[in-house]
């Protein structure tokens, strides 16, 4: 969309108090909303043509606001022209997991929601994603990239760079990494079980545990497989691949001698991705 007709993308949520790009505010809707540049109410939008913005609600824009419309014969109101579908920005996730809502009582006089929405500017755009999301999107960038966008996972706010750790490095031995906060990343071969659907992903990394050394072991099972990968574990069997692991800590079994990782259940924010080399 040019400048000389600018669409609000972008506005500030009361509830998250963030900044929320209009793709993602679409799925809470009913939360309160206002423009970033004149503090008024908006809501955001999606159009037939699938495109995603944030529109007055019941008044039009301040007069010096670049998001301004002028009324039109036909409604009235100051309408957004979104013109032909666009295709929408890839939004790079800048939390891992789902937003954190705070209802309020009553709306903010106009100084307090200046002071809010000023200091709502100086932190990245809320995007939520899941642990797929924040992987493709790590994957898609450069190591610059990585070390310029920025990513909050448990109430920590780092870099993409920093949020991921190579399992390779020598120097940190398995307590050294922070499974939980960090996401954990390596080469790792995968291996068909001998029950139909079971797969094992077998990292390379070794670690010492009693005077000998083990790979991190991850047993795949067929809803696993068949439900939470991209690609076919089939088309990848015996080949390199890498895995990046979150909230699971290897764990040493005695009796069968090796480190395992127990997935949990729900993959939407931690376990396991799997992407081909």
């Amino acid at each position: 969309m040019s400048d000389k007709n600018p669409i609000l993308t972008v506005a500030y949520c009361l509830e998250t108090n963030r900044f929320e790009p209009a793709q993602t505010a679409h799925l809470h809707q009913r939360d309160t909303f206002y423009c970033t540049k004149c503090y008024i109410l908006v809501t955001p939008v999606c159009s037939c043509k699938k495109n995603y913005f944030f529109r007055a609600l019941g008044t039009l824009h301040e007069e010096n606001c670049r998001y301004r419309k002028e009324p039109t014969e036909s409604t009235g109101q100051g309408t957004a022209k979104t013109g032909a579908a666009v295709q929408q920005p890839f939004l790079i996730p800048s939390l891992l997991g789902k937003i954190t809502r705070v209802p309020r009582i009553g709306r903010p006089d106009p100084a307090e929601l200046a002071t809010l929405i000023a200091a709502a500017s100086k932190l990245p755009i809320l995007v939520p994603g899941t642990l797929e999301n924040v992987v493709d999107a790590w994957c898609s960038m450069s190591t610059k990239e990585q070390k310029k966008e920025f990513l909050t996972i448990n109430g920590i706010n780092r870099s993409y760079f920093e949020s991921f750790d190579f399992i390779g490095n020598k120097e940190k031995d398995i307590n050294d990494f922070d499974w939980d906060n960090k996401i954990i990343y390596g080469g790792a071969k995968i291996s068909k079980g001998s029950t139909q659907g079971y797969y094992f992903v077998d990292c390379y990394r070794k670690f010492p545990i009693q005077e000998n050394y083990f790979p991190v072991k991850i047993i795949l099972n067929p809803e696993f497989t068949s439900n939470n990968q991209k690609t076919y574990i089939s088309e990848i069997e015996s080949k390199d691949v890498t895995v990046f692991l979150h909230g699971c800590r290897p764990v040493f079994d005695p009796k069968r001698q090796r480190l395992i990782i127990n997935l949990p259940k729900d993959l939407r924010y931690g376990g396991l991705c799997i992407r081909a080399k």
